[in-house]
């Protein structure tokens, strides 16, 4: 057998922390031998009334052969964007995980952070887990999707999930977009299945970011992949769609593209003229957020 890597799609963004982001990195393994969930990476921070979005972002593996690691986002109630991995080849396989939600928690003191789990047997490992939050109206004219219906796509055309962002910008100007999606192909051998990101311009479409699972690799029952994209882009003040699209690629029992839990944000940029005051923390120092698509990377 023979295996082959390719990079595509990628895209530099810089962001300056404001005072009032929160911003948590660790660059050493977290492990969990346990079949339940437990936070290895969080933030403790006082909210106060609004809507506040959590990115995270970790390298994902698995030490046993076999087993399952499963990551997720945790709002001290609830998890995101859980994406499960099983080593196809060698247990040194890292994945990435990327995954954007928006929360509106009650003012208070709130733990955000990093959930992880394995199956029995096994131990599943992060590395390199990143967690940034920021308030919604930290950004002019913010714009979100949040989809969390299963869908299967069985046609071997692209087609839309429900994952779909219209936005109509009041003015022409620079926009940060982040789209995240959890994603796998059918559970037959010979099925392959694309997803993509596209962008539709006023009628002119434009794929922005593309994945291919592979036959006899992603499409394996314990794998869920996670698709995530982030790009500056200068979107005129006309109505402009930003679509999660999939098919599959094969044939057979079960051929099929599927997609979770997905999200979009279109978030224009400069930063909103007032921005929002500090969190009870206050300033942490110049920091800036580094996204690369379409499979993150480091924050």
């Amino acid at each position: 057998m023979s295996w082959s890597a390719k990079s595509r799609d990628h895209h530099l963004v810089t962001v300056e922390r404001l005072a009032g982001d929160e911003y948590s990195h660790t660059s050493t393994d977290a492990t969990e031998t346990g079949t339940t969930y437990v936070t290895k990476e969080s933030i403790t921070f006082t909210a106060t009334a609004g809507k506040y979005y959590m990115l995270c972002k970790a390298s994902v593996m698995q030490d046993t052969a076999a087993q399952v690691t499963t990551v997720s986002a945790y709002d001290g109630t609830t998890n995101y964007g859980e994406m499960t991995m099983t080593p196809i080849g060698s247990t040194s396989e890292e994945r990435s995980w990327m995954f954007l939600v928006r929360l509106e928690p009650g003012a208070g003191s709130e733990t955000w952070g990093i959930q992880l789990k394995t199956s029995s047997g096994g131990t599943a490992r992060l590395t390199s887990q990143s967690i940034w939050i920021f308030r919604e109206d930290s950004f002019a004219d913010p714009w979100y999707f949040n989809g969390t219906t299963t869908e299967t796509e069985t046609a071997t055309s692209m087609t839309a999930t429900e994952g779909t962002l219209e936005v109509t910008p009041p003015v022409a100007g620079d926009y940060l977009i982040i789209a995240t999606a959890i994603v796998t192909a059918g559970n037959n051998a010979t099925i392959n299945g694309e997803h993509q990101l596209e962008h539709d311009d006023n009628g002119t479409p434009t794929v922005k970011s593309l994945d291919s699972l592979k036959a006899g690799i992603a499409n394996m029952a314990n794998n869920r992949y996670a698709h995530g994209y982030a790009e500056v882009l200068t979107l005129p003040a006309t109505t402009q769609t930003f679509e999660f699209q999939q098919r599959r690629t094969g044939s057979g029992l079960g051929a099929s593209a599927r997609t979770y839990h997905k999200t979009i944000a279109a978030l224009r940029l400069p930063v909103a003229a007032t921005p929002p005051p500090p969190s009870a923390g206050g300033p942490r120092g110049p920091l800036k957020h580094v996204f690369t698509g379409p499979f993150g990377g480091p924050l």
